[in-house]
């Protein structure tokens, strides 16, 4: 009788821990559920979860590419200028203030959360997206700057409805601008290396004059050796006339 009740016992306790632990699993299944426009997806318990924000980039061609890949919103202003100080390091002529779109071109503002979960592995939530058009002429690292801190303070309160661990996410301050670096004064070519064509032509010019001067001076002399020669025959002739005479 009393094994009869033991096991009786047992059976009840083993029934109980089962309902218990059926009842756990499905409330962890459904305890955090997202709304999407293509249905519900349910995180489970959330393990970890990050916020970022990103910035790509089309142009009127089609060409895309990653201006600020995904980054957590407080290193974000940081990560933007250091890709830009890329892009003047390898053109050494440009500016900061001076940056513009080949083409043009619009940006594609987005934030996110990223959960792992009991769930989900790595699940990609798209909280808020914003575009923008940028014409070539417009000067462009200022105000992408700018629109990037107003868009991740304008994207917060649906973020922080979003988080399950992470604390309330406070606005950003005001971005602080980079400065231009003024462009050192390339030196004079003849500073470095002297002109030596100039030397060329002078020497040039000189042979010239020498030779002008030469010329001339044989021309005087050949002039001067003729009237000699002139006076002499004049002398001869008198001479002779003068020997007729006395004969």
């Amino acid at each position: 009788m009393k094994e009869v009740r033991a096991s009786l016992i047992l059976g009840l306790f083993i029934l109980a821990a089962t309902v218990l632990a059926c009842f756990l699993v499905k409330k962890d299944v459904f305890k955090n559920v997202v709304q999407l426009d293509s249905g519900a997806v349910n995180l489970g318990s959330v393990i970890h979860e990050k916020v970022v924000v990103e910035i790509t980039a089309e142009n009127e061609d089609g060409e895309s590419w990653t201006l600020l890949e995904q980054t957590p919103l407080n290193e974000a202003s940081d990560k933007f200028d250091h890709a830009i100080k890329q892009i003047v390091a390898k053109n050494k002529d440009l500016m900061y203030s001076e940056m513009q779109f080949v083409k043009p071109t619009t940006l594609h503002y987005s934030t996110h959360v990223i959960y792992q979960t009991t769930t989900q592995p790595n699940f990609d939530l798209k909280i808020d997206e914003k575009t923008v058009d940028f014409q070539p002429e417009t000067a462009m690292y200022a105000l992408v700057k700018k629109q990037l801190v107003s868009f991740i303070n304008s994207s917060l309160p649906n973020i922080n409805q979003s988080l399950y661990l992470t604390k309330q996410l406070s606005p950003l301050p005001e971005p602080t601008l980079m400065k231009d670096v003024p462009k050192k004064a390339e030196p004079v070519a003849a500073s470095v290396q002297p002109d030596y064509s100039s030397y060329s032509d002078a020497a040039a010019d000189a042979a010239t004059a020498a030779a002008a001067a030469a010329s001339s001076a044989a021309a005087s002399a050949a002039n001067e050796a003729s009237a000699m020669a002139s006076d002499m025959s004049d002398s001869l002739e008198e001479t002779g006339n003068v020997a007729e005479e006395v004969d």
